[in-house]
Parts: structure tokens; C-alpha cells; sequence
């Protein structure tokens, strides 16, 4: 089994925005909080993570944000978490407390 160093949860975004309670936009301005308070703390150099946050900052701002730009940014973070397990990304159970090393 993979030993990740961080997890993030974001089964209630991934909920709320099917249920249509929240856009695309609302769900990025969300993970852009989740990820600045849990994830960057441990990864404050990182230049890649901040490019990825910057972007989903982007999509918060913009009203006509859709779903495959969300997925776009979404990707890169995925590939980003991939790297040396750095950060599991849940999107399918609610969010509880983000978990690190």
C-alpha cells in the first residue's frame, strides 16, 4: 500500500457541485482554501503547487468558470500529487480533518 504524506477530502464539494448547490467556481474558491491551509504549509517552496492554486484561484473569479476548465486544473493537481505521493486526493469522501505527516 502507498504511504502518502498528505491527503485532502473534497467529497462534499464533489456532492454539492453534482447536486448543483455549488458552480465550478465556488468548488475551485473552496479547494483553493482547503489546499493554502492544509497542504501548502508543507510544501511553501513549491513553485508547481502555486502555479496549480493560482490557476484554481483564476476559476473562482470567473463567473463562466465550467466543469472541463475545473478538470483541467484539477488534472495538473492530480499530476502534482502523484509525484513522490505527495497528496491524496479524495473526491469521493467527505471532507473530515487533511491528514499530514
Amino acid at each position: 500500500m502507498t504511504n502518502w504524506k498528505n491527503r485532502i477530502l473534497y467529497g462534499d464539494l464533489s456532492k454539492a457541485y453534482r447536486d448543483g448547490s455549488l458552480t465550478s467556481a465556488q468548488v475551485a474558491a473552496r479547494l483553493v482554501t482547503r489546499l493554502e491551509t492544509n497542504i501548502v504549509p508543507h510544501y511553501a517552496d513549491d513553485q508547481d503547487l502555486c502555479d496549480i492554486i493560482a490557476q484554481f484561484d483564476d476559476l473562482a473569479h470567473d463567473l463562466t468558470t465550467t466543469a472541463d476548465a475545473f478538470d483541467d486544473v484539477l488534472e495538473n493537481l492530480y499530476d502534482w500529487a502523484d509525484e513522490d505521493h505527495r497528496l491524496w486526493i479524495d473526491p469521493t469522501r467527505p471532507r473530515q480533518e487533511e491528514t499530514t505527516e
